[in-house]
């Protein structure tokens, strides 16, 4: 018969040797977490708003692990500020701070527990337009509105305007100015919204709204841009490049209507196609008149106005133009649809 001392030492050996063999499950929770967790990685939050983030502490095997020691903090507080939530939560499973919105600008916010560290970039939206609005006193259909942005907010070419509600035509652009012109303003002011402006040079705003509307006539005058531009006698005369690159902007109003715009060709004969353009449900076409106000017909479709009957918007028409001779464009509001008024834009194209 064995001692009993044998039995229990050969009984340890075996639990030894088992233990060696395979492996602790709970190895990895001695390893400490890896990887930090959290609710955003990016937030948009307009000034005065705020917005709450959480973090958790994990491992590769996705055990939670305590942020008792979790400290947040923005890399600029004075565009946005983070506050760690003081309400305990059972076990510090996870932490969760605060992050108020102050002024536009960019800041990241950083949470730091158990020596890791991750951020949060956090871009403060304006609540409104902070730029500036101009227009000429006692404004009305047409006229040119120029807007301009600030060190924080531009404008890119996806940038659009409306006006009182309608699609205002962007005459020129840079990355700081807008020039529109106002398809259809409101008696008394307009809003101006912004759509796709330009924050810090890299972040789309969807929709930011101006501070400030337009104010404008109780009356819409006729044909607004140019009063003289309703007969051909007296049409204001534009300068067509030898590449054919300036564009006509007017605008519209009332059911049927008339604008005419005198110009004079490069000492070329040439080809060129016209096209018409607008914002609303309205129907335009475009003619070619002689210094005598005579119709000269489209090389297509073969009629005095180039581009009517096509239905389209966008329309365009083809003309031979005759070297150094003054014509004038009619642009003829075929159907003022429902719309007061329509912004328009006549370019040229040489195609010979």
């Amino acid at each position: 018969m064995k001692h009993l001392s044998s039995i229990l030492l050969a009984t340890a050996l075996l639990a030894l040797g088992a233990t060696a063999c395979f492996d602790d499950p709970n190895k990895p929770l001695m390893n400490g977490p890896s990887d930090i967790y959290l609710s955003l990685s990016t937030a948009f939050i307009p000034a005065g708003d705020s917005v709450a983030i959480t973090a958790e502490l994990k491992d590769g095997a996705g055990n939670t692990f305590s942020t008792a020691d979790a400290v947040w903090e923005s890399s600029a507080p004075s565009v946005a500020t983070a506050r760690r939530d003081t309400v305990v939560i059972p076990g510090s499973a996870f932490t969760r701070a605060f992050v108020v919105a102050i002024v536009p600008g960019e800041t990241w916010v950083r949470i730091t527990s158990s020596g890791l560290t991750d951020s949060v970039q956090v871009v403060v939206l304006p609540s409104s337009f902070a730029g500036t609005i101009t227009a000429p006193a006692g404004s009305m259909l047409g006229d040119t509105i120029t807007i301009a942005g600030t060190a924080a907010l531009g404008f890119s070419a996806r940038t659009t305007v409306t006006i009182g509600g309608f699609d205002a035509w962007i005459v020129s652009q840079t990355a700081s100015q807008l020039k529109v012109m106002a398809a259809q303003p409101a008696a008394g002011g307009s809003p101006v919204v912004l759509q796709n402006a330009l924050l810090l040079g890299t972040i789309d705003i969807p929709t930011l709204t101006a501070t400030t509307t337009v104010g404008v006539a109780a009356t819409i005058r006729a044909n607004g841009y140019n009063p003289a531009n309703e007969d051909p006698a007296t049409a204001p005369a534009f300068t067509l490049t030898n590449l054919y690159t300036s564009p006509i902007i007017g605008v519209l109003t009332g059911t049927v209507a008339d604008n005419y715009w005198a110009f004079t060709t490069p000492a070329t004969g040439d080809s060129v196609a016209i096209t018409v353009e607008w914002k609303t449900d309205a129907d335009i076409d475009v003619a070619v008149l002689n210094a005598a106000g005579a119709c000269i017909s489209a090389l297509l479709p073969g009629s005095c106005y180039g581009t009517m009957g096509t239905g389209n918007n966008p329309e365009v028409g083809k003309w031979r133009l005759a070297a150094a001779t003054t014509y004038v464009i009619d642009a003829n509001l075929y159907d003022g649809g429902a719309a007061a008024g329509t912004v328009y834009k006549v370019s040229f194209r040489k195609i010979d």
